[in-house]
């Protein structure tokens, strides 16, 4: 047991908590920087009283004073003032357990829990955004679109040892999409390539979600590629734009002089992306029930989930085949039958028709609307190919027609 402070400081530099390094230790003031990650890691201060005509004011009668370093090296504030509190409070209470009477440790067991705290929270790079977008839900928790739809979203952290949080949106008292974001340790990146795009992983919950699987994989996938994108550096307001609107040119490579195409963004720089991906699920999720088709001008999505559910039913209807909604390449959402018009049938549009106003406002008159293979080909074919198809067919019925007439 050290005797004294500089024993104390010896025996800490023998026996410093792992991914912890001294950066200055006397006896007046030990500062020191516990690092997981560059983005995940405290920097703290722990000065040591001294009262030179009072033993018992000074160390190690008295504990440290504990300061939680709020600067990054670049200068930009890394540690909120909530954390900082919070952090300052627990660490002087470890202080505070280890005073004894000629004991001196405060120190390293100070160091021990401040190690603990990075190793074990997840959210330690991402607390501010995580305080921010709790108060984004609550501001947000009971509301109405502007077309008339109710919407009430909660959050709630599940564990920050793993890093989870619950986020339940509640849509005109009926649908329901809940999901749970588990935050990397890599943060605002990921540890393992295996898992890039996933620096904030989205996972729907069933039990909390009662629209299609279908249709509830789908947005949430939409949305692990809106993380994906700013994970890979591009800035949250292109993201949205990439997400809304496929056909951006938001991921054309950059040419380079010597004719060698690079990723115009290549995850070097990655952002933030738990708040930002909060701020999408508020904007995107309740608004899906405002979504009008662009052919037919009729609601998209039925005014109950069950009506909903049945037209994904297998063996169903060729009516209710027709009315399942789909999501366009330009962004905007048509019936499945509604759409199989636009592009099958006469005058076999290539682009959309929505005007912004009451349709879905999520893309321009005049983006097109399928999709392309890796090599650039459309799955439908050309324009002339499906008018040709179309005659096949017509010609076909007819023939069937008059068949049917004949017996």
């Amino acid at each position: 047991m050290a005797s004294s402070i500089q024993e104390e400081i010896e025996y800490v530099r023998k026996n410093l908590p792992p991914q912890t390094k001294l950066i200055t230790a006397n006896s007046n003031f030990v500062t020191a920087v516990c690092e997981k990650t560059p983005s995940r890691s405290i920097k703290v201060t722990l000065t040591i009283p001294s009262n030179t005509t009072d033993s018992s004011s000074s160390y190690p009668y008295k504990p440290l004073i504990v300061s939680i370093d709020t600067q990054q090296k670049n200068g930009k504030t890394k540690i909120p003032p909530g954390l900082k509190k919070k952090l300052e409070n627990q660490l002087s209470k470890v202080a505070e357990d280890e005073i004894s009477p000629g004991k001196f440790g405060q120190i390293h067991a100070v160091l021990v829990r401040l190690h603990l705290f990075v190793d074990t929270n997840r959210f330690v790079p991402c607390w501010k955004e995580l305080k921010q977008s709790m108060d984004l839900i609550s501001s947000s928790s009971s509301t109405t679109t502007k077309k008339g739809s109710s919407r009430k979203c909660t959050m709630s952290v599940l564990s920050e040892t793993k890093g989870t949080m619950k986020v339940q949106f509640d849509m005109n008292n009926d649908y329901k999409y809940a999901c749970k974001i588990t935050i990397d340790e890599g943060y605002p990146t990921t540890l393992s390539i295996h898992d890039w795009g996933k620096s904030s992983f989205i996972q729907t919950i069933p039990s909390g979600t009662n629209m299609p699987d279908e249709l509830s994989t789908y947005l949430t996938n939409q949305a692990q590629q809106f993380v994906r994108l700013l994970q890979d550096g591009m800035p949250e307001k292109e993201a949205k734009s990439y997400i809304a609107q496929t056909n951006t040119d938001g991921g054309v490579p950059i040419i380079t002089e010597d004719g060698h195409q690079v990723p115009k963004y290549d995850g070097s720089n990655s952002q933030l992306s738990l708040l930002p991906l909060i701020q999408y699920l508020i904007d995107t999720k309740p608004s899906l029930l405002d979504q009008i088709c662009p052919q037919c001008e009729a609601s998209i999505f039925p005014s109950d989930s069950q009506t909903l559910k049945s037209l994904y039913i297998k063996k169903k209807k060729k009516i209710k085949q027709k009315l399942c909604p789909i999501q366009s390449y330009c962004g905007c959402w048509y019936h499945y039958g509604c759409l199989h018009q636009v592009l099958l049938e006469p005058p076999f549009g290539d682009t959309c028709s929505n005007d912004g106003n009451d349709g879905c406002g999520g893309c321009q008159v005049g983006h097109r609307i399928f999709f392309l293979d890796d090599d650039g080909n459309s799955n439908i074919g050309t324009r002339d190919e499906r008018e040709i198809m179309w005659q096949m067919e017509q010609r076909q019925q007819r023939e069937l027609d008059d068949m049917a007439m004949m017996f």
